[in-house]
């Protein structure tokens, strides 16, 4: 199922911004090539909001022990954070990031 998640602009280059639907939280990513990713919103170490992250080099920091995720993949990058990350597919329509949470 695609739902409307933002706008393009929404989310800036190299940068995250967080979504939510029917109480799931969502990350969304923007590449420094204007790529879109989404993920899950909440790190798997400790359910912390991953858009307060620091976004870098194609990885979101968890705001809480500093665990990284590959955006694109949901790849853990190491300890502290060992279970990957959920990732769902993005696509862009009129303006609209869509994001395809079946």
């Amino acid at each position: 199922m695609w739902i409307a998640a933002c706008k393009e602009d929404d989310v800036e280059p190299d940068d995250v911004i967080g979504f939510a639907h029917d109480g799931v939280d969502y990350a969304i990513f923007r590449s420094p090539d204007d790529e879109y990713y989404a993920t899950a919103g909440h790190c798997t170490h400790e359910r912390e909001l991953l858009c307060d992250g620091l976004v870098m080099d194609g990885e979101i920091e968890c705001p809480r022990h500093l665990g990284r995720f590959n955006y694109a993949t949901g790849r853990a990058q190491g300890a502290p954070v060992l279970v990957d990350l959920r990732t769902y597919p993005v696509k862009i329509e009129d303006g609209i990031v869509y994001l395809d949470v079946s």
